[in-house]
């Protein structure tokens, strides 16, 4: 039986070496990649136009809607349509092992006069701040931001300004649009720092300075409790901050709260005092050495 098998192996692998010589060999298909960040080729809207008009202008995409990709795949057995659609999730983290809710509603603009102003007031009071290689992957330019809390009462919301992830930042313009120029401004002013998180955050660099504090991010800690000066001994400057009471509780930071730390760190201290600080806490001062080389890039 050994013999008789090895024998059948031997033709097999004849016959498959025939095959190979008489056939072409495979070759992959040619895959077309087409960003779902920018309209579809064959959209030539106004809304599109502007889309295309913008990316071509600040190298960075412009979205008035959650939704980037919907297709029709098929029917279901009752004839109805199946699709298959992608939203843009703002805080998804690429090799992020935390799990979250994502607790974010949009208002969306409805004209093409509203998107037209959101996007004006990108190009002029917005990016002037950023130098186009910090410019984010993508402005996500809505009416409204919705902060919603399920657990609490479904239709109670706080809304949110300004939302920074990896690849967009998403930005509550409907306000923004009855302003004056002056008041625009200062608004822009104010929003900096948060657009400044918004396109640090998904530079290379920035892989080795989460890699640090990866597996605490946003997680609870009752060692804020029990320690002084706990926050310098995990990698952190602070724990998390509420935003609407603006006090400090058990859990570590996410990202955004973590980039913002460091980079006031690093504008409003001299790096004398910086080392002197934080001399005992290694890690802090590589994260600080990354944000501020990152800001020189940047120009501050």
């Amino acid at each position: 039986m050994k013999k008789q098998f090895i024998f059948l192996s031997i033709a097999l692998f004849g016959v498959f070496c025939s095959c190979n010589k008489e056939e072409d060999p495979l070759m992959p298909e040619k895959v077309q990649v087409l960003s779902r960040f920018m309209p579809d080729e064959n959209d030539n809207s106004p809304e599109a136009e502007l889309r295309r008009a913008f990316y071509q202008e600040e190298n960075s995409y412009l979205l008035f809607n959650d939704t980037i990709y919907r297709e029709q795949v098929g029917v279901d057995k009752d004839g109805n349509p199946l699709y298959q659609t992608e939203t843009l999730d703002i805080f998804y983290s690429v090799g992020a092992n935390t799990m979250y809710d994502n607790d974010y509603r949009y208002n969306y603009l409805q004209t093409i006069e509203e998107k037209e102003q959101a996007a004006e007031f990108l190009k002029t009071y917005i990016h002037p701040l950023l130098s186009e290689n910090f410019r984010p992957f993508s402005w996500l330019m809505v009416d409204m931001i919705k902060k919603i809390y399920p657990w609490y009462d479904p239709n109670y919301y706080e809304e949110q300004t300004i939302l920074s992830g990896e690849r967009c930042i998403a930005l509550s313009a409907g306000k923004i649009l009855k302003m004056s120029d002056e008041e625009k401004q200062t608004f822009a002013k104010n929003l900096q720092m948060d657009v400044l998180v918004g396109a640090m955050t998904p530079k290379q660099e920035m892989n080795t300075f989460f890699s640090y504090c990866e597996s605490l991010y946003d997680t609870l800690d009752f060692g804020y409790n029990s320690y002084e000066n706990y926050a310098y001994s995990c990698g952190f400057l602070n724990s998390w901050i509420n935003p609407s009471t603006g006090m400090t509780s058990f859990w570590h930071p996410d990202k955004a709260q973590d980039v913002k730390d460091f980079i006031l760190l690093a504008l409003n201290n001299s790096e004398a005092e910086v080392q002197s600080k934080f001399s005992d806490y290694p890690v802090i001062l590589e994260k600080y050495e990354i944000i501020k080389e990152l800001l020189a890039q940047l120009g501050y």
